[in-house]
């Protein structure tokens, strides 16, 4: 059973644009920010359309990607935390994420970021860990 995680696009689209000007304002790249003009939203827009977040067989997975796929899978039974972060940006856009930490790494596995009722699915994701965990043993 496929148990989608839902992301809130249009925040997340508000805010990822948000990024990519801070971006161009950074690094001073008339290039970059001609190119942000021009196509800059609809790539944004297609890029937060390719992410697909779903929990699946004591896995949390994911698919991203517009011209280059990635898809990745994080057992539960690995998961040490679940961090939520939120920055000034994401506030300001109503935005929060998820860190996925696993065992053996001291890397983020993953990035939920800008899911509807996040809270909730934290709360969601450690009881699945917990359960992952205690069937393991």
């Amino acid at each position: 059973m496929k148990d989608i995680i839902e992301i809130d696009n249009e925040n997340l689209f508000h805010y990822s644009k948000a990024v990519w000007i801070i971006f161009c304002i950074i690094c001073g790249v008339i290039p970059v920010f001609i190119f942000y003009l021009v196509g800059g939203p609809s790539i944004i827009r297609r890029s937060i359309d390719s992410i697909e977040w779903y929990i699946e067989n004591g896995y949390i997975k994911v698919k991203r990607g517009i011209w280059f796929k990635m898809e990745k899978s994080i057992p539960f039974d690995k998961i040490t935390d679940f961090r939520l972060v939120e920055g000034p940006l994401m506030r300001k856009y109503n935005i929060k994420g998820i860190q996925i930490q696993t065992a053996g790494s001291n890397m983020i596995e993953g990035i939920i970021t800008g899911a509807k009722d996040i809270d909730a699915l934290k709360e969601k994701l450690l009881n699945l860990r917990d359960e992952s965990v205690k069937n393991k043993k």
